[in-house]
């Protein structure tokens, strides 16, 4: 035979109808015709007649007829496994129309999980958004102004302390509604208008940079609007956010962001002696500065915030309208806030100690207001050696009840005037600030014993809790 070339496609010639099946046999002519045709095909032709390689695919009809297709690329029909050809229809059997359902259904989950992702990427997203970081006075990272190794010259410290701290005050003008009484002839009028149109005036201390500021809860009696003053002489409207009498602290915001705050110090750290700064905007005059030092850390008056909490005496002078401003120690941290002084007395002033004031501050900001205990008595401290010397220390040896006020818990409980309080829920008490200590974390409603003394007799007294905020307050 002759060589084919390498390039030259191998065609193969055959019996179409035979190739993939063995040749049945066949007897005279018949067989004597097929020999015959395999010589032929055993024989040398040349490439040019020869024919490529067809096999003609048959499909049955449902009538049972064939119908071929041939290389010449006539019509064919290629049926699928799962399909049945009926008509012009095609009809898939029960496998199959469960395996088409099952991938519609996996379509459908895929989409709502694309759905859900892209709901997930823009919260997220919203949330890794650049947004002004918060920072808070209360806040225990919030770093010092000044520390151990500052290089600050001592005769520049207090200025320093102030320049740091004039931008974190602010001055609050408080307007009071004006009270309508009757007028000789009848008709209703304003009582003192010129008066009572007045605005109040205290200080504030910005506490979060979001716009919380903290100052006093007594200049929110009866008030319509409250505008903020910074220190850049910006004004802007506040809303009251909480306030909390027992303590006479008030939470204020204003819509702004980036706002400076200093830093609250640890109150275990101020002892007597320890200078200290005060800032606040007495009688209108804003950002005014005075100086003293520490007189007493935990000095408790019962004329000053009726002794519910232990405040820091200075001697940095205070005015109407100090109130609510910081208490600065050498390091510029806020070591309390203004409160009061002592009436006619200059240079005997009262703070109310950080620690109070950052629970106050987080519980307001929370929750807008904070449960308070309330007995309804006056106490007393009674020390047989107090006509001795007023400048001696109290050696107090029992507490006594001073007044019980009208429907209030401790008339509600059977006390009275000049019973002696021996006991606090089996504690032995002998001044009536250590009452107010077993009792000040209490929640309204629960009931505390008390064993008084009255005309020689112990007696047992069960007392359930009033809400502060339900009454004014006396002990």
């Amino acid at each position: 035979m002759p060589d084919i070339p390498e390039n030259v496609p191998i065609y193969i010639a055959s019996d179409h109808d035979e190739d993939n099946e063995p040749a049945p046999e066949k007897s005279g002519a018949a067989a004597s015709s097929a020999e015959s045709k395999r010589r032929s095909l055993m024989e040398d032709r040349s490439a040019g007649n020869w024919q490529p390689y067809t096999k003609d695919i048959t499909v049955k009809n449902e009538e049972g007829q064939s119908s071929g297709s041939s290389s010449s690329g006539s019509s064919s029909v290629k049926a699928k496994p799962s399909e049945t050809q009926t008509g012009d229809k095609t009809v898939m059997p029960a496998g199959a129309q469960t395996v088409y359902v099952k991938k519609k259904t996996m379509e459908i989950l895929l989409l709502v999980t694309a759905v859900n992702m892209l709901a997930v990427g823009l919260w997220a997203g919203n949330q890794l958004l650049p947004h002004a970081p918060v920072t808070s006075s209360i806040d225990p990272v919030f770093a010092n102004l000044f520390d151990s190794k500052s290089k600050i010259a001592p005769a520049n410290i207090m200025s320093d302390i102030v320049a740091r701290t004039n931008p974190c005050v602010v001055t609050l003008d408080i307007r009071m509604i004006p009270k309508m009484v009757a007028s000789p002839d009848g008709a209703e009028q304003y009582n003192n208008p010129s008066s009572e149109m007045m605005p109040n005036q205290a200080t504030g201390l910005i506490i979060r940079s979001d716009g919380y500021i903290l100052t006093c809860a007594h200049a929110f009696k009866n008030f319509e609007t409250i505008d903020v003053t910074f220190h850049n002489h910006k004004t802007m409207e506040a809303k009251l956010i909480g306030k909390d009498d027992f303590t006479d602290l008030a939470v204020v915001k204003v819509e702004a962001e980036n706002l400076p705050v200093l830093k609250f110090a640890d109150i275990s750290e101020v002892r007597p002696g320890d200078w200290v700064v005060a800032v606040g905007s007495p009688v209108g005059l804003d950002h005014t500065v005075t100086t003293g030092v520490v007189s007493a850390a935990d000095r408790s008056l019962q004329e000053v915030n009726n002794n519910r909490v232990g405040l820091i005496q200075h001697d940095a002078l205070l005015y109407i309208g100090s109130s609510g401003g910081p208490l600065l120690n050498i390091k510029g941290e806020v070591i309390g806030i203004n409160a009061a002084v002592r009436g006619g007395t200059p240079g005997i002033s009262f703070s109310v100690p950080a620690d109070a004031a950052a629970y106050v501050s987080r519980e307001l900001v929370a929750h807008g207001s904070i449960a308070r205990p309330y007995m309804g008595l006056v106490m007393e401290d009674v020390d047989p050696n107090m006509t001795r010397s007023l400048t001696l220390p109290s050696s107090s040896v029992a507490v006594r009840v001073t007044r019980v006020e009208a429907k209030g818990p401790a008339e509600a409980a059977g006390l009275k005037a000049g019973d002696l309080i021996l006991k606090v829920k089996g504690v032995l008490v002998r001044r009536a600030q250590e009452v107010r200590t077993l009792t000040r974390d209490d929640k309204p409603g629960k009931v505390i014993e008390l064993i008084v003394k009255r005309e020689g007799k112990e007696l047992p007294i069960n007392l359930e809790l009033g809400d502060f905020a339900k009454f004014r307050p006396h002990g």
